[in-house]
């Protein structure tokens, strides 16, 4: 009886592995060309986007011609060698953009397509690129036409012929020039030049004499490109000095425009550097210590203000979330000077704020994923 069981098991594994190698023989085979480092990194992005789908994909290593007609022959001759479906290659400029090529030499068509500076940082690109790639992969799976019709391969040399048979041209329809999907088109439009909203909460430590001050910091703002600009308020909390005879509560608010430049310092890392200016609001009000002094009527200064301001900015990937660290100061103009009398009819405080006035921030700013 143990025999039998075993035959069984033995019998149902064999099976499973059969079935197996069926399924995957019968899988589509796509080819990748390897030029360098930067191309694995992509293909590595590309396998982990494609592992749900009925593909092979080859890593074919070797030298990317430079020359777009020279590259497509050679994809027609690697698709007959490997009976591949279509073939992959990139030009990946670091920093600047890719772009992806795909040849489908059964309907003699070429997709061309970037993803530019956009998309955010260097690992962003790489992930809008790779979903390029299964969208295209994905509609060469279900018989979708992708880019356009071109005529036969040139020779790559006079000893290499192409080995694909030559197929009639047919007209390139602006339906079957299509890209393969919508997604595809979100992600790989050129550079954008519209205006893009953020806005962006958090915390100011304010250093308006000795004693810091606390304040909420709003902002709401456009960027295009590295240029961003904007408006920000500030509400400051009630900061109170104190003397034997009576408590000085003052608050600092602001309201300003800003505007500057950001700055890429690594895949996730960007600066922005920006002047602001505005007016700046001071409220004051004395509140008596002891029965001798009466409290004083709250009282508004309005003063105006203007000065630099440097972020540090980080993103965790291709998200909407980001913060940043920032550090500034406000120049002042003829910044106020609060003073009360004790109860010997002499002056006994006087607070005077500097009229350059430095701050640190820290902020999360929600926004679409640019970099």
């Amino acid at each position: 009886m143990a025999a039998r069981g075993l035959w069984i098991a033995l019998a149902a594994c064999l099976l499973l592995l059969g079935t197996t190698s069926i399924a995957r023989a019968s899988a589509t085979a796509f080819v990748v060309r390897v030029g360098g480092p930067s191309d694995d990194a992509l293909l590595t992005r590309i396998l982990g986007q494609t592992s749900d789908l009925h593909l092979t994909i080859e890593r074919v290593e070797e030298p990317v011609e430079p020359q777009v007609e020279a590259a497509r022959a050679r994809a027609f001759v690697l698709a007959h060698a490997k009976g591949a479906r279509a073939v992959v290659w990139f030009t990946i400029v670091p920093g600047e953009d890719i772009t992806i090529f795909v040849v489908d030499p059964e309907a003699h068509r070429l997709l061309v397509d970037h993803v530019g500076r956009d998309a955010g940082s260097a690992s962003a690109m790489l992930e809008a690129a790779s979903l390029i790639v299964r969208d295209v992969l994905r509609a060469l799976l279900e018989g979708e036409p992708v880019g356009r019709v071109v005529e036969d391969p040139p020779r790559t040399s006079d000893h290499e012929e192409v080995l694909t048979p030559p197929l009639p041209p047919r007209e390139a329809s602006a339906s079957t020039q299509r890209r393969p999907s919508r997604k595809a088109a979100a992600v790989t439009r050129e550079p954008s030049r519209a205006w893009r909203p953020f806005t962006s909460f958090g915390a100011r430590v304010v250093f308006s004499h000795q004693t810091p001050s606390y304040a909420l910091d709003q902002r709401l703002g456009l960027t295009r490109g590295p240029f961003e600009a904007g408006i920000d308020v500030t509400l400051g909390f009630s900061e109170e000095e104190r003397d034997p005879y009576a408590s000085l509560r003052i608050r600092r608010h602001a309201l300003g425009a800003f505007g500057g430049w950001r700055f890429r310092l690594g895949d996730r890392l960007s600066a922005a550097v920006d002047l602001h200016a505005g007016a700046m609001l001071f409220t004051r009000a004395t509140r008596p210590r002891t029965p001798a002094l009466l409290p004083s009527a709250s009282t508004v200064a309005v003063h105006a203000f203007v000065g630099p301001e440097m972020r540090v900015r980080w993103t965790p990937g291709p998200s909407w979330l980001r913060t940043s660290l920032g550090v500034g100061a406000d120049v002042v103009v003829s910044p106020p000077e609060f003073t009360y009398e004790g109860v010997t009819n002499c002056a006994s405080c006087q607070l005077a704020l500097w009229p350059v006035q430095p701050y640190v921030t820290a902020l999360l700013e929600f926004g679409l994923p640019t970099w």
